[in-house]
């Protein structure tokens, strides 16, 4: 897959056939087509391509709910992306950081990352000229799944919350109650950058019929469901 006139040509190759695994759920072989990738763009120099490689290595990590792994690769594409001025990885890497760093508990880590992307997303529309070229752009699904978390603050996917009132953070992170049965279950989401929220059950039988609101216990999901 060498191209000797255009070695970018070969990077570029490799880091969409890198995506291609990861989306058809092929991590194994993402990681090593985006190596072969992080090679050849270390050794032309390109930057840009080198965000890129990292993007991809630390959105492998990140599914796998290897949070440290996951930050150090994607803190830095963050990094290099910014100081190259590309604000494509920006947005598109902040979001997946705040991922990690809420399943490693840092909550406000998170949510400094979430508020990068979100202010990325609305600089890049800002310099879009053409009305049909900025909603084609806003209806991206990754834009939507970005920007539609304005409201949330991420919280930590790790320990437990005891003894809260809903939409009130404690030692865990924070829940939202969503939707309720009346019954023994009670069905929560939780709002986590960037693309996904995860919902998770929990059963009081000592109150069955009834929602207590100061006695709940819930347990946070550790990965991406």
């Amino acid at each position: 897959m060498r191209d000797a006139k255009n070695p970018n040509v070969e990077i570029s190759a490799l880091i969409n056939l890198a995506f291609d695994h990861l989306n058809l759920g092929e991590p194994e072989r993402a990681v090593v087509q985006a190596e072969t990738a992080l090679v050849r763009a270390r050794e032309t120099g390109s930057m840009k391509y080198v965000a890129r490689c990292l993007e991809l290595r630390g959105e492998v990590a990140s599914r796998a709910g290897q949070w440290a792994e996951a930050q150090a690769d994607l803190g830095e594409a963050l990094r290099i992306a910014r100081e190259i001025g590309y604000p494509t990885v920006v947005w598109q890497v902040a979001p997946v950081l705040a991922q990690a760093q809420a399943g490693e508990g840092k909550v406000e880590d998170a949510h400094r990352s979430a508020r990068l992307a979100r202010e990325t997303i609305d600089a890049v529309v800002a310099r879009i000229p053409e009305r049909a070229l900025r909603q084609a752009f806003l209806a991206w699904p990754r834009v939507v799944a970005v920007a539609s978390r304005r409201a949330h603050q991420p919280p930590s996917l790790n320990g437990v919350v005891r003894r809260s009132r809903w939409g009130r953070r404690a030692s865990g992170g924070a829940a939202r109650l969503v939707r309720s049965s009346v019954g023994r279950v009670i069905t929560l989401r939780i709002s986590v950058p960037p693309f996904w929220q995860s919902g998770c059950t929990f059963i009081r039988p000592e109150r069955t019929g009834q929602r207590k609101e100061d006695e709940s216990c819930v347990r946070w999901p550790r990965g991406r469901e």
